[in-house]
């Protein structure tokens, strides 16, 4: 079981951008958008997180650098998590 669940603070400014098909005869389901960005675990560990479709245009108007998030997603076979949920945290001061 592959299931990934992380707490922490966005380090980058997240990078959206239109994943466009160029073969229309394949039926197979393809993104149609990507946001990608880094998480901070701790002061030495950065995880790659990846996020499509919805969950890519949520974040990008609700996520900005230095926001503290949550995410549940997946590991790949390069080590970067794509995120299946994600929700800004409101701390309180």
């Amino acid at each position: 079981m592959n299931i990934c669940f992380l707490s922490s603070k966005i380090i980058s400014q997240p990078y959206f951008k239109f994943v466009l098909n160029k073969n229309h005869k394949i039926r197979k389901k393809t993104h149609i958008c990507i946001l990608l960005t880094d998480l901070e675990i701790d002061e030495k560990t950065i995880v790659k997180l990846k996020f499509y479709d919805e969950v890519a245009e949520f974040c990008y108007k609700e996520i900005h650098i230095n926001d503290n998030i949550v995410i549940n997603g997946i590991i790949n076979d390069t080590y970067e998590i794509e995120v299946n949920e994600c929700y800004k945290l409101k701390l309180r001061q």
